[in-house]
């Protein structure tokens, strides 16, 4: 991927995971980091603050425009956001890792009080009851003498 590509993938991709509701606070600190770093960095272009807000709020219909004011103002040579982004992008990525599970249980007898859980970051308890046991009857036989 282009520095120049990066910066706008982890923009664009950072602003989406961070607008769930689900994403950790990790990303969404990277996020306004990245935000702010950007913002800070292009505030000596002319357009540079009116592209970033254009960007973050329409990236589909801005990214040209944004990507114009990155290459002019040298960003996409910046190790410092690069870094940012790269370390952005990696922590949304292994967060979607995270949030996939795949649950299997075989129970023989008994009963089982579940709950239904949804999202990717969820936890739930399950109890598990052992079956009663079966209460014999015990018949005496009265011998007749």
């Amino acid at each position: 991927m282009e520095p120049v590509e990066l910066i706008l993938s982890a923009l664009a991709t950072g602003a989406a995971a961070a607008a769930s509701e689900v994403a950790s606070s990790a990303i969404k600190g990277l996020y306004q980091k990245l935000v702010d770093l950007v913002s800070k960095k292009l505030e000596k272009h002319p357009k540079g603050k009116s592209r970033v807000e254009d960007f973050l709020e329409d990236p589909k219909t801005h990214s040209a425009p944004m990507k114009k004011v990155i290459e002019e103002s040298k960003l996409d040579g910046d190790t410092e956001v690069l870094a940012l982004a790269r370390k952005l992008l990696s922590e949304i990525e292994s967060s979607k890792e995270l949030s996939k599970f795949n649950v299997s249980f075989h129970i023989q007898g008994g009963t089982v009080n579940s709950q239904v859980i949804q999202g990717d970051h969820a936890t739930g308890t399950m109890n598990v009851n052992a079956p009663l046991p079966v209460k014999k009857k015990i018949t005496s036989k009265k011998t007749k003498k």
